[in-house]
């Protein structure tokens, strides 16, 4: 056989897989709808326990970082305060 006429033949063996699986599909609709939809929730599932697992591990993170005090290197007295009035006139 020539080249042409192998890719012709694998084109055509393509097609009638093509067209075998569209009637196999045809005749099982509610079955692979029930497919789809079950795969699509499996997959919901696992993106929104991965976005829990994400943020409960991310908070131990964000305390290591920040420690317990967001600004660990400023301390704020009464004494610091200063009136508004005394800034009103300047």
């Amino acid at each position: 056989m020539s080249a042409r006429a192998k890719d012709a033949f694998g084109l055509l063996l393509v097609g009638v897989g093509i067209i075998a699986f569209v009637i196999f599909l045809a005749f099982n609709l509610p079955m692979v709808v029930e497919a789809m939809l079950l795969i699509i929730a499996i997959i919901l599932f696992l993106v929104a326990a991965l976005v829990i697992v994400g943020v409960i591990t991310a908070i131990p993170y964000y305390f290591v970082k920040h420690g317990p005090e967001s600004e660990p290197t400023s301390s704020y007295r009464l004494d610091d305060v200063k009136p508004v009035k005394e800034d009103e006139g300047k």
